[in-house]
């Protein structure tokens, strides 16, 4: 059996776009006080600290002031993001006049709320770099709860290896799906099944023989 060359560059073109898909487990996007949208994967590579809220919500009218103070002690070492999941974008705008932010704060515009089972306010969050969740918080929390869980994953990068601690907290990660994941461990995958494709079943011209 012989493929022709359109299906092969179609079998190629969809492992090549698999291959080459972000690892960075936070996806989705939010808009920002301009309008613009904005994709999650701009924090790949960073801790990010992501505070669910709501405008009308006292607690989050208390939780602004710790973040406050959490950012400017803590701006260089990790990102904050201040998502509103049930406002509109003219509310949250109104309400950064009221309570006005030095760290970025937006709309959740796409399916943050959930896919993270948002259910109350203020619900924070701190993800690793590859986008995964190594805290929860699910209520008002107190600048020491904040600060040390920063402190233990980002700033004293404790001994506790970044994978051991995500284990507790996503179940399915492992060595070996870390190991899968590997950008070169995938990309060696793909030149060997291109490669068995090849010369298992041939490629033809797609012209019709005589």
């Amino acid at each position: 059996m012989k493929l022709s060359r359109l299906n092969f560059l179609f079998i190629l073109s969809l492992l090549l776009l698999t291959i080459n898909a972000s690892g960075y487990q936070l996806s989705g996007y939010y808009t920002n006080l301009s309008g613009n949208v904005v994709n999650f994967d701009t924090f790949e590579g960073k801790y990010v600290l992501i505070e669910a809220f709501d405008g009308d919500c006292p607690p989050c009218k208390e939780q602004h002031p710790i973040l406050a103070n959490i950012f400017s002690d803590y701006w260089q070492d990790i990102s904050i993001l201040s998502l509103a999941v049930w406002d509109s974008l003219d509310d949250v705008i109104a309400y950064e006049e009221d309570y006005p932010t030095s760290w970025g704060i937006g709309v959740d515009s796409g399916s943050f709320k959930d896919d993270y089972s948002i259910s109350g306010t203020p619900t924070l969050q701190l993800f690793d770099p590859e986008g995964r969740v190594i805290q929860r918080w699910n209520e008002l929390t107190s600048y020491d709860e904040l600060s040390g869980a920063i402190d233990a994953y980002v700033v004293q990068e404790s001994d506790i290896s970044t994978d051991t601690i995500i284990t507790d907290s996503s179940p399915d990660g492992s060595l070996f799906s870390d190991f899968i994941g590997n950008p070169v461990v995938r990309m060696v995958g793909i030149i060997l099944v291109v490669a068995i494709i090849y010369f298992k079943f041939g490629v033809s011209s797609g012209t019709k023989p005589e």
